[in-house]
């Protein structure tokens, strides 16, 4: 008898804590519609989760105070997949709950450092010295790899939602990042690259600050909205980071089957 109120105490408890946890779906989505997704398809699939809250891809400067999107101000916020698809869910539910979770200030930074024509012009300038064959030995091997990965990955075959939130693509996606490491190698050893060696610790860098920071707001929100469904719409080349951090959260339960 004793032993089996011991254990009723033991099952009790167990569902109590996992009562408290708040449910985590991190879902990976194109920011712009493809064949194999739409806004429709994301919001069939809040239809299907059936969140109490909805974290988004944004920084709070997007939103009113009352976390509306500000479209007075920003009139195209209603252009991605995710956006559109929160926008119609929530005009039909209307105590869920959106809140931003990105970095502040992230198209400042871009802005401010000219972070894309830089990234391209970087990567031109390396192709350059590699296809004439400028390149040391070594840094010409590790540029190989580097076209590899990138070539493989833009050619990767992704035909749904499922396709880009499995292990799989989440584990080739930070194959992805690590030619940020190969970059830095080479513009720290090679004489003519050297002036691009701040940028690529940069770019490195930011990446992983924000990534960061968008866990730790992620974590904060389930902490908030405790014992609560939390639907994460990020670019699928975050999903992989953002799992994890949030892996070793131990308040928050990641759900990894919601599209089966």
């Amino acid at each position: 008898m004793k032993k089996t109120l011991i254990l009723i105490f033991c099952i009790f408890f167990l569902q109590t804590i996992n009562a408290q946890k708040s449910k985590v779906f991190v879902v990976g989505t194109p920011h712009t519609e493809k064949k194999f997704i739409n806004p429709d398809t994301l919001e069939n699939l809040l239809g299907k989760i059936k969140p109490d809250v909805i974290l988004i891809e944004l920084d709070s400067g997007f939103f009113t105070k009352d976390f509306k999107f500000n479209l007075e101000k920003y009139p195209d916020l209603l252009s991605t997949n995710e956006n559109i698809s929160i926008y119609n869910y929530c005009k039909n539910h209307l105590l869920v709950k959106v809140r931003p979770f990105d970095i502040t200030g992230r198209n400042e930074f871009y802005r401010q450092n000219d972070y894309f024509n830089k990234e391209k012009n970087l990567f031109e300038e390396m192709l350059k010295l590699y296809k004439k064959n400028k390149l040391s030995d070594t840094n010409k091997n590790l540029f190989k790899v580097a076209l590899k990965i990138l070539s493989q990955y833009s050619k990767a075959e992704v035909k749904t939602l499922n396709d880009i939130n499995s292990d799989f693509f989440d584990k080739f996606t930070e194959l992805k990042y690590s030619v940020y490491d190969i970059f830095i190698q080479i513009c720290s050893t090679e004489r003519k690259l050297k002036k691009w060696v701040e940028f690529a610790h940069l770019q490195k860098n930011f990446w992983e600050k924000r990534n960061k920071i968008m866990a730790t707001n992620i974590s904060n929100f389930a902490e908030e909205f405790k014992g609560k469904k939390l639907v994460v719409f990020v670019g699928y080349e975050h999903r992989y980071f953002l799992i994890n951090e949030l892996k070793y959260n131990e308040s928050i339960e990641l759900v990894s089957d919601f599209l089966n």
